[in-house]
């Protein structure tokens, strides 16, 4: 799974970055044919964790906490409020990614007693159910452009992760 996910970072990014339509279009279409093969297999949905998951040991690892601060992760976590509050109006999917990776970030973090990492793990849960009905009602597969979006927001907050050296530690964190 960890290098289906990593295959669709690389793709989605040289999709973002790309100005010229038609060649954009060619890496929408790769990162399209990454999630069918997986929803093929039934495994979209740990694809979207496979990808939470690398980007927050990634997180972890760009901005280690010295000595108790964490001030890098707070950093980190404040640019993600920014976006899952005040973020675009037409980009609905990035502000929900947004809130999603913060919620998995409260879920996850052992350091937090357990009700408010609870509170994290119901927050997601919300969040997934909302992008299901939203599924239901459009008739579309919201939950692809959301496993995108997902990408999209780490490559507004940590573009530095997405440079060759960074893609190169996400592809060693994907391997253990």
């Amino acid at each position: 799974m960890a290098g289906w996910a990593i295959d669709l970072i690389r793709d989605h990014v040289a999709c973002i970055e790309c100005p010229a339509p038609p060649i954009a279009d060619a890496w929408r279409r790769r990162c399209h044919a990454i999630i069918h093969e997986v929803e093929e297999d039934d495994q979209l949905g740990r694809l979207f964790w496979t990808v939470l998951d690398l980007y927050a040991e990634a997180v972890k690892r760009v901005y280690p906490d010295v000595r108790g601060s964490g001030v890098g992760i707070m950093l980190v976590r404040a640019a993600l409020s920014e976006i899952a509050h005040n973020g675009p109006a037409d980009s609905g999917y990035v502000l929900l990614a947004a809130q999603a990776i913060l919620a998995h970030s409260q879920w996850e973090d052992v350091r937090l007693d357990s009700e408010l990492r609870d509170i994290g793990a119901d927050s997601l849960n919300r969040l997934l159910d909302r992008i299901d009905d939203t599924s239901e009602i459009e008739n579309t597969n919201a939950f692809r452009e959301f496993v995108l979006a997902v990408i999209t927001v780490w490559v507004r907050v940590l573009p530095t992760l997405h440079t060759e050296a960074g893609l190169e530690m996400l592809g060693k964190i994907a391997i253990g």
